[in-house]
């Protein structure tokens, strides 16, 4: 349609479209400009006005969130009332000492989470599974707790959680930390799978200096971290324990990258590392009694800075690199599919046994590659005074 209007400040008309209308912000501010803009963007509403004369939308108001507005105090613990989601502009504080549980409903964060307190994942009453949904961000501080517990609970993490606190799963929980999810454990955090609990990375996990990763059975069941093959964890100076508990086991299966920087790699008697993608050691693996197994499409690194001790098991079929790095070994195999390669000034010490069906490349004089030292007795295949 065309309006008769002008920026003249007259009266005289011109055939302008619906399309003039959306340029009036930038109509010359006098007296009769400002007196049409407001003629042809009348409305009751003022915000209306305020939107059409000025060209720029009214943002809409943010409600206010709390405990309160979402859930039923029971006189010890907060109650979710039903599902509920937390919108992009909202911050949700859960102070210390207060604990919500999510009682069988499912709580979708698109804003942020301020935890201080606990949120506890589980079946508190009889009902269908207990999920939480992370889209935006949860801040677990020091006093912070949030736990997935019993079958059917599931905290799925799209977003970011910054733990200073404790994060875990047990007893048939599950984290799901998926592709553009990301979870920082920082100094003095602990995130932590116990018996019959699993966690499924397939986004980034960061276990920075004084934060502890625990994959450990503490009772009857095996407690699981899938490091799938879009997954990364990253040990920046922290420490991974794995499989110290003579109660059940603890299995980190590996098809996507694990990188030890500076940091700890702790595998106990019932520890299992079994890879299918990339491990690189540049810190301390300590292999207390328990199993690495290098699978035929597994790549393990032993950078210079690496140390591996070992009095359980390494098991190769796959490709191990000792670059420059020590490894100090009680039992190993090198299987038939197996290649090691010792070489720029690494050393291999063999504590009691090393068997090789495959094919160790141990240059013994200056080469493009170095050199690599083996103490010890190699029974099987002689290595090969080669690079490769």
């Amino acid at each position: 349609m065309n309006l008769g209007f002008n920026t003249s400040g007259n009266s005289q008309t011109s055939g302008r479209t619906t399309q003039a209308i959306l340029g009036l912000g930038c109509l010359r501010n006098t007296k009769g400009s400002l007196t049409r803009k407001f003629k042809y963007c009348n409305a009751r509403d003022r915000n209306v006005v305020f939107q059409c004369v000025f060209n720029q939308p009214i943002p809409t108001p943010c409600p206010s969130i709390t405990l309160a507005n979402i859930a039923t105090f029971n006189g010890t613990n907060w109650l979710l009332n039903g599902d509920t989601t937390i919108l992009a502009c909202q911050t949700l504080e859960i102070p210390a000492g207060q604990e919500l549980q999510t009682n069988h409903f499912t709580l979708t964060n698109n804003g942020t989470i301020n935890l201080r307190g606990t949120i506890r994942n589980a079946q508190d009453t009889f009902g269908n599974n207990s999920v939480i949904i992370n889209n935006g961000t949860i801040n677990v501080f020091s006093t912070g707790t949030i736990v997935a517990v019993d079958s059917g609970s599931i905290i799925t993490n799209n977003g970011v959680v910054n733990n200073s606190g404790y994060f875990y799963c047990q007893t048939n929980g599950v984290i799901n930390n998926n592709a553009n999810g990301k979870i920082n454990n920082n100094s003095g955090a602990i995130l932590r799978v116990n018996a019959q609990g699993t966690l499924n990375n397939n986004g980034l996990i960061t276990n920075n200096t004084g934060a502890t990763i625990i994959n450990n059975s503490n009772s009857n069941g095996n407690a699981v971290i899938n490091n799938n093959s879009g997954g990364t964890i990253t040990n920046n100076d922290g420490t991974i324990n794995n499989g110290g508990n003579d109660n059940g086991d603890g299995i980190i299966n590996n098809s996507g990258t694990i990188t030890n920087n500076g940091g700890t790699l702790e595998n106990g008697s019932q520890g299992f590392y079994i890879n299918t993608g990339l491990i690189t050691n540049n810190g301390f693996f300590n292999n207390d009694g328990g199993t690495i197994t290098n699978n035929s499409s597994g790549t393990f690194t032993n950078n210079n800075t690496g140390t591996i001790s070992s009095d359980g098991v390494i098991d190769n079929s796959g490709t191990f690199y000792n670059n420059g790095g020590q490894i100090s070994s009680e039992s190993a195999t090198n299987n038939i599919s197996g290649i090691f390669y010792n070489n720029n000034g690494g050393i291999i010490t063999v504590q009691s046994s090393f068997t090789n069906n495959g094919a160790i490349y141990n240059p013994t004089v200056a080469t493009t590659c170095g050199i690599g030292t083996i103490t010890g007795t190699i029974t099987g295949n002689l290595p090969i005074n080669a690079c490769s």
